[in-house]
Formats: structure tokens, C-alpha cells, sequence
């Protein structure tokens, strides 16, 4: 091997392997825990690695460049390869039951490529996963309910967090001017969201009605592709029939800015090895690239 030649980095490679087996970057981002856009930077850089093309942009279906089809099985053998080190190595296996908590918006995105990249890691780990409100989850994870929790608010005692913007989501074919007033789709309270929403929209004096209201992301989500309503969270969640409406967009349709959300992971003090070891699982999810600044 050349002393300078690149080393493959194996999140990149389980990215492409990922694209490839599940036919699209949504898809994939599903199953290693990362945004569309994320798993599209992924893409991009292991093409800046290795010099090529790996999926033809020209194409209306998602399909390998010869490049790509030269370096599929090398993936898959490195990956098979770097799995059975890891558990050649590992001292123990780890067991027991962990007990997960995350909020609706992780649970719409990334939740079932971290819970599957887990399982398939530590098969013995018996994995108990509950979706709530944020204050709810840090609550059960200080009395010892949880063992760890993704939740939105603030970073204080986090093992891990990040700050990312809010951002107006629309239906895929927002129309340039929005009705007045403007129809919203909101999780029932608490919720920072909803609340982030209602104090903008009051302070710049727009008209506004809740057009639907409830506890289900996924039901105020469909909401939102129907057309129906207009709702606020972050770019995360963009895709599948939703647009992020860039802060220009939004600004030209009466919308106003909005502030930034924190997610930040929780792991109980006295947490497991098992647990211990999810938490740094999700750590690393969030400090995974992500959707980038939309753009004014």
C-alpha cells in the first residue's frame, strides 16, 4: 500500500452500503441514524476519497457508476471485517435491559438506524424504548425511570447536546402566498415548538389559527402534507412531502424568523455499561453532521 494512500472510514462506507441496500439516501439515513442531507455529505465525501463518481446523478432511479460497483463488495467485506474485531476484542458482552427514552421528533428520524445499529452490536442488551414529552423523559432519567433520553431543552448536566435552528415546514408545493390567517399543526403543550411558534407569530403581529392540534407528531406531520397548515420544527424532518422554508422564504411569505432548539442527551449517573454504551451510540448521532443552515 502507497504511505499515502487514504484509509477508508468505515461510517462512510456502512453510508454507502446503506444507499445501496435500501435504494435512496432517505432510506438509509433511517438505518445509520443520520438526516438525508447528512448521509448526502457522507456520500459525497467517501467520492472525494476514493476520486469517483459512486451513483449516477443523471438518473431518475438511484444507481451505481462503475466506480461504485467496484467498491460495493470491498465495503461490505471491510465492514464484515471491522465487526469481527470489534468482537474479537470485546472483553464482555454486554447485558441487561436498557431503558430508552426520546422525544417524537428523534422517534420520526433517526430513532429506528440507532435502535437497529445497537441491537445487531449487542444482541444480548434487551432495549425498552418509551416516546413522551421532553420535561417527562429528564424527569424519569432523574428518578431513575430511564436510563437514558433524548430530549429538547436545555444542556445543563447533558452528556451530550446540540443547538440547531427551527425552521417553518410546508408541504412540498407551499403556495407564494399562505392563507390568513395562516393555518397552524401543533403538538399539544408543552411543547417548545408550539410555543416558539405562537410567541413569534403574536410578536410580529401575524393572524394565525390552529387548524389541528393533538399528541401525535406524525398525525400533525400529515397535517402539514396535506396541505392543510403550516407547523414548526427542524429541518431534521424535512422530506417524504415536507419542505424547510429557507429564512428568505419564509420572510417573503409573512413568516417570521425563529429561534434555535437544543436536543440533549441524558444518561443516569449510575447507568449500566449497556447503557453507558447506547449513550455514546446517540452522542455520536448527534454530533454527526446534519441538515447544514438553510440559507437566507
Amino acid at each position: 500500500m502507497m504511505p499515502d494512500a487514504p484509509l477508508l472510514p468505515s461510517d462512510l462506507l456502512r453510508t454507502f452500503v446503506a444507499v445501496v441496500d435500501d435504494g435512496g439516501m432517505s432510506a438509509a439515513g433511517l438505518r445509520v441514524g443520520r438526516s438525508q442531507s447528512a448521509v448526502s455529505l457522507q456520500v459525497k465525501r467517501l467520492e472525494e476519497m476514493v476520486g469517483a463518481a459512486l451513483f449516477r446523478r443523471d438518473s431518475r432511479d438511484l444507481a451505481l457508476t462503475p466506480a461504485g460497483d467496484t467498491l460495493l463488495p470491498y465495503a461490505r467485506r471491510l465492514l464484515a471485517l471491522n465487526e469481527q474485531a470489534l468482537a474479537a476484542l470485546a472483553p464482555a458482552r454486554l447485558t441487561g435491559v436498557v431503558r430508552l427514552g426520546v422525544v417524537q421528533d428523534f422517534a420520526e428520524t433517526a430513532l429506528a438506524g440507532v435502535l437497529a445499529r445497537f441491537a445487531e452490536a449487542h444482541p444480548n442488551v434487551v432495549l425498552e424504548t418509551r416516546v413522551g414529552p421532553s420535561s417527562a423523559l429528564r424527569d424519569a432519567v432523574a428518578h431513575a425511570g430511564l436510563d437514558v433520553c433524548l430530549a429538547i431543552g436545555s444542556a445543563e448536566g447533558a452528556a451530550a447536546a446540540r443547538t440547531v435552528p427551527m425552521v417553518w415546514l410546508a408541504a412540498d408545493r407551499v403556495p407564494s402566498a399562505l392563507p390568513v390567517p395562516l393555518p397552524l399543526a401543533l403538538l399539544d403543550p408543552p411543547c417548545s415548538y408550539r410555543r416558539a411558534a405562537l410567541e413569534v407569530l403574536e410578536s410580529a403581529g401575524v393572524a394565525h389559527r390552529i387548524a389541528y392540534a393533538g399528541p401525535s407528531l406524525s398525525a400533525v406531520l400529515a397535517a402539514v402534507r396535506a396541505g392543510l397548515a403550516v407547523t414548526v420544527r427542524t429541518a431534521d424532518l424535512a422530506g417524504r412531502g415536507l419542505v424547510a422554508l429557507a429564512p428568505g422564504e419564509a420572510a417573503a411569505r409573512g413568516l417570521p424568523a425563529l429561534p434555535a432548539v437544543t436536543h440533549a442527551l441524558h444518561v443516569r449517573p449510575d447507568a449500566g455499561p449497556a447503557a453507558r454504551r447506547l449513550g455514546t451510540v446517540m452522542a455520536e448521532v448527534l454530533a454527526a453532521p446534519t441538515a447544514p443552515a438553510i440559507p437566507g
